[in-house]
């Protein structure tokens, strides 16, 4: 059997350095099916604590994850397996859900892994070629978005603390999938309000938003996030 260091991508930030058991986890969960195998057996849900977000070494060694980061566990597992890791927020019923986005490098098919309450919506069918589609049987589903991890400057692998990750995907735009404005980009915040978007507004958000990204460890980005919040 082919080792995973032997298939992993391009490092990641920080290349950080790997317990046994972690190698252990990647070595065994070689599939996307492997891992959402690997949290239903073994990662119990919980809600996460304030200003906490677990990364994948916590989320090992606690046994225990909520949906953001039962993402960053499946998205961290998959990046040694020639799979980019990418997280999908999908807003439904005002409530924001995440997974971890895979894509079928040969077919080009969608899937997700994901942690959640009972049988998700975000596990979509592996037969879908674009993102929108994947939500459209579900009405509640007002929009989503997707974060590539790879252009994240900080170590959400086996960190202290990927809370920045959760603050980036209130400050990304959200495709509009149902309602007057379909197909239209906006904001949520906190309370599940949504501010719709120009594209202009759009193409300088993100511009924004790729500077944010090339921050190490996200430090300016988290204070000035604490600084809107508290106004």
């Amino acid at each position: 059997m082919i080792g995973f260091r032997s298939i992993i991508l391009p490092p990641l930030y920080g290349s950080p350095r790997l317990t046994a058991l972690e190698e252990q986890v990647i070595e065994d969960c070689t599939t996307p099916e492997d891992v959402q195998d690997f949290i239903n057996r073994h990662i119990e849900y919980c809600t996460n604590r304030e200003g906490h977000v677990k990364t994948f070494r916590q989320v090992l060694r606690t046994k225990t994850a909520q949906c953001l980061e039962g993402s960053l566990f499946a998205a961290s597992v998959l990046s040694h397996h020639r799979h980019p890791p990418q997280i999908l927020c999908a807003e439904r019923n005002g409530i924001d859900h995440c997974a971890a986005l895979v894509q079928r490098p040969q077919s080009g098919w969608w899937g997700s892994v994901d942690q959640s309450v009972g049988e998700s919506i975000m596990r979509f069918r592996p037969d879908l070629l674009s993102l929108a589609g994947c939500f459209g049987e579900y009405k509640e589903v007002r929009g989503f978005t997707h974060i590539d991890l790879r252009r994240i400057k900080m170590n959400w692998q086996t960190g202290n603390n990927a809370a920045c990750i959760e603050k980036l995907l209130f400050d990304v735009p959200y495709l509009s999938i149902h309602g007057p404005r379909k197909g239209d980009f906006y904001l949520s915040d906190f309370h599940s309000r949504r501010t719709w978007l120009s594209h202009h507004d759009v193409s300088d958000l993100r511009r924004k938003i790729g500077a944010v990204l090339a921050l190490k460890d996200l430090v300016a980005y988290e204070k000035e996030h604490n600084r809107n919040t508290a106004a």
